[in-house]
């Protein structure tokens, strides 16, 4: 909290009152003047002038130091030597031209002494008033000459006593002016110092946990590593897990109360001499003296680890959070200043994170590699980007509804041209996100994309173009604006025609500000796809809170179709959700044409991928568009596949399972019991799938095929099942053969034919692992 700077007003108030009395005294003091005046001991002008010139000067003092101020304190404000200086003069002055009554102006200058207390502050009174009264007796005991005072006659002595008694009246007053404005200075003086301690604490220390905070711990380490250059010490950087959500859903109050409780639970674990700092938000680190060995560093990170795995009780909830921890050590051989040991700490806690989370990593020298290449990369890009480098081609989504087989969109797909040729976003990707490059490329992307966009809808062709959008952009405060000034440009494209894709890895799309930005999109006509679902961190978090109109299977499930029955499920499974949420779903990783009809046949009705096309350059996308049912004829058996029920997938399904339990030898009891009976082909599900489908492809050699493979497979795990034996690798490996050629003779039995066109001869670029929206593949196409 900042602190109110005192008010300076009760530090200037009493050098004011000390001249308004001076001036009252000269008044008192001329009026005493002019009754010797009346006994003829001094002449009237005299007494009058000492009035007049007495008030002018501390006049001038006055407004000199009311309407030109010195600076803020009294101290400054009032010219105490000024003051005594002109008043001093004053009484000399007049001593020297009335040397018969010069005691008279002596006498004013005992009263002027205090003053000096103004440069002396911690001169107690007593001494003030014995300094005063030793000058006083010494003027009223001088000897008769210049100095003598009229004492001839009760009036003149009267008078002399008068004039002494109002000159110590009058120093009495000053005396006490000053010593309230010292008073006052030291009251000043303190609450001063009270705000600075304050303030010291508030730039020290974190204002909500109490910890050090992020400048105090780096002065604190780089003391220490200046003073004791080779002492063993680390340090480990700290982010809470789940912290994000708790913060979401129950708000900043609890999210607070949780940071201190996180604090004190550290504290709890560490020694004495370590330092525990905040260094923002969720983030703590901390300084751990005299630890070196891997030893030491392993059972404080263990200890710190385990104390946040406990629940936190916070005003009746019970908050379980984790905490990745980054850690590293100073090396006394090849010392690094203490930025450069936070931020290898800040990648050891990010490759905690990125390994599971709720655990520890220790730096090491790939991590520092790591980095190097990041920020190689980061330049990389940052240079394509100024010397207009960057580049979008494009990839034809294949869509099929009422019959009908039609390319209606297209994702762009970033691309980086050096001299080295064409580069893919997989090779950079890694830094698009960066805080240094999001924002900019993506309002390049975003224009590019709409400028095409609207060149298409101009020549006849509304093709949808989908972008991929970094979370970072998105977020941003400032891309609502980047959107509305790109549709704004194209007021005759449809809005629709540009889709934003937003990929769900991590958190950064939960909360109420993702949830509002696609809002904010779909008023604005732009369709919002999510990307990659399925393996994100919330996937059905997002298509609850997300106001999207279509999903992206990855294609991490497309790709498996064919060998794993997780892949297939989960497939299937995500196409009923996106059907009963009346989402499009757009099919990644389409390899082959039996890819596709496989997607087909369970509901799928978009499709991306290498076995359509790869991403293409604007003018062979152009070429492409006006000859694409020739280049890829198998398209047009997409809407002569029947659909696949629930329960053929079920069957596969649970095929693949029996035979994975079977290779892992973690079969049950029941299970092997059933799997010895002599007739298990016919009662597994698949064998039950057959029998109830015999109707409809018992006329054909695939489904001969299939029972024939079905039969084999379970007469090989019969035979190894009855030696009671664990499986071997080899036998493993005889029963993964057996079980993919059950899995190849099904889907040729329920895919259409399509004609004979190598798929290879669809994929006319590279075979490498594909980036997001470019999808190559090294699958097999199914045996026919």
């Amino acid at each position: 909290m900042t602190q109110r700077a005192p008010d300076p007003a009760p530090s200037s108030a009493p050098p004011t009152a000390l001249l308004t009395r001076t001036l009252v005294g000269y008044v008192l003091y001329t009026g005493l003047l002019l009754a010797y005046a009346g006994m003829g001991l001094l002449p009237w002008l005299a007494a009058v002038a000492y009035g007049l010139l007495g008030a002018t000067v501390n006049l001038a003092l006055l407004n000199g130091m009311l309407y030109f101020p010195r600076g803020r304190s009294g101290a400054d404000a009032f010219p105490a030597t000024l003051y005594l200086l002109l008043n001093a003069g004053l009484q000399a002055l007049f001593f020297a031209l009335l040397p018969r009554v010069g005691g008279l102006f002596v006498l004013p200058l005992i009263a002027l002494v205090p003053v000096a207390a103004l440069h002396v502050r911690r001169m107690q009174v007593a001494a003030s008033l014995l300094l005063m009264l030793g000058l006083t007796g010494a003027a009223v005991m001088l000897t008769p000459g210049r100095l003598e005072l009229p004492m001839d006659g009760d009036a003149q002595r009267a008078l002399a006593w008068a004039a002494l008694l109002a000159v110590l009246a009058f120093g009495a007053t000053l005396m006490m002016t000053i010593e309230g404005f010292n008073r006052l200075l030291i009251q000043d003086n303190l609450r001063l110092s009270k705000a600075f301690k304050a303030l010291r604490r508030y730039a020290l220390r974190d204002d909500l946990t109490g910890l050090a905070n992020r400048r105090i711990f780096l002065e604190h380490l780089n003391d220490l590593m200046r003073r004791h250059p080779g002492q063993a010490l680390s340090i480990g950087l700290m982010d809470l897990d789940r912290f994000k959500s708790v913060n979401d859903r129950l708000g900043h109050v609890i999210g607070d109360q949780l940071l201190i409780a996180v604090g004190q639970r550290l504290r709890g674990v560490l020694r004495e001499g370590d330092l525990l700092a905040r260094f923002g938000g969720d983030e703590f680190v901390v300084l751990l003296p005299g630890y070196s060995t891997e030893q030491q560093l392993s059972f404080i990170a263990k200890r710190l680890v385990d104390c946040i795995e406990e629940p936190f009780h916070i005003q009746g909830n019970s908050l379980q959070i984790g905490l990745s921890l980054g850690l590293v050590v100073q090396q006394p051989d090849a010392p690094v200043d203490a930025e450069t040991l936070v931020r290898r700490a800040d990648m050891a806690m990010y490759a905690a994170k990125k390994n599971g989370r709720q655990q520890y990593r220790l730096f090491d020298q790939q991590m520092e590699d790591a980095m190097q290449e990041r920020h190689r990369k980061l330049q990389w890009v940052q240079a394509a980007l100024r010397d207009n480098r960057l580049e979008l081609q494009y990839q034809p989504i294949l869509s099929f509804a009422s019959g009908a087989v039609r390319i209606d969109g297209a994702e762009a797909l970033l691309r980086l041209r050096d001299s080295a040729g064409l580069h893919r976003a997989a090779t950079f990707e890694a830094v698009l996100d960066d805080d240094t490059l999001s924002v900019a490329v993506g309002r390049l992307v975003l224009a590019t994309a709409m400028r095409q966009a609207d060149a298409w809808f101009g020549a006849g062709r509304a093709l949808q173009i989908s972008v991929n959008i970094s979370p970072r952009h998105f977020l941003d405060p400032q891309f609502l604006s980047d959107l509305r000034s790109v549709l704004a440009q194209h007021p005759q494209c449809p809005p629709n025609l540009l889709a934003l894709e937003l990929t769900e890895h991590g958190s950064e799309l939960d909360g109420a500000m993702a949830r509002f930005m696609v809002a904010q999109c779909r008023q604005l006509g732009v369709q919002v796809i999510l990307d990659d679902f399925g393996t994100g961190s919330a996937s059905l978090i997002h298509l609850q809170q997300l106001e999207i109109t279509s999903v992206k299977i990855d294609r991490s499930f497309t790709h498996d179709l064919f060998t794993s029955g997780a892949g297939l499920s989960i497939s299937y499974g995500l196409l009923r959700i996106a059907e009963l949420m009346a989402l499009e779903v757009i099919g990644e990783g389409v390899s082959s044409a039996q890819h596709a009809l496989a997607l087909a046949s369970m509901g799928c009705r978009r499709f991306q991928g290498y076995a359509i096309s790869p991403p293409l350059s604007l003018s062979d996308f152009d070429v492409w568009l006006a000859h694409w049912p020739e280049l890829v004829p198998w398209t047009a058996s997409i809407g002569q596949q029947p659909a696949l029920p629930a329960e053929a997938i079920q069957a596969l399904v649970w095929h693949n399972a029996v035979a994975l339990r079977a290779q892992q030898d973690t079969l049950s009891d029941t299970e092997r019991q059933r799997l010895l009976k002599p007739n298990a082909a016919l009662h597994s599900e698949l064998g039950l799938w057959c029998q109830a489908h015999q109707s409809l492809y018992g006329d054909r050699p695939a489904f001969l095929r299939l029972i024939r493979e079905l039969h084999i497979f379970h007469t090989r795990l019969r035979e190894q099942l009855s030696t009671k034996s664990p499986i071997d690798p080899a036998q493993a490996a005889q029963l993964k053969a057996h079980s993919r050629v059950v899995r190849h003779q099904f889907w040729n039995l329920v895919l259409v034919s399509i004609p004979s066109v190598a798929v290879s001869d669809v994929r006319s670029e590279d075979t490498a692992t594909p980036e997001r929206g470019d999808t190559a593949s090294q699958l097999p196409t199914v045996p026919g």
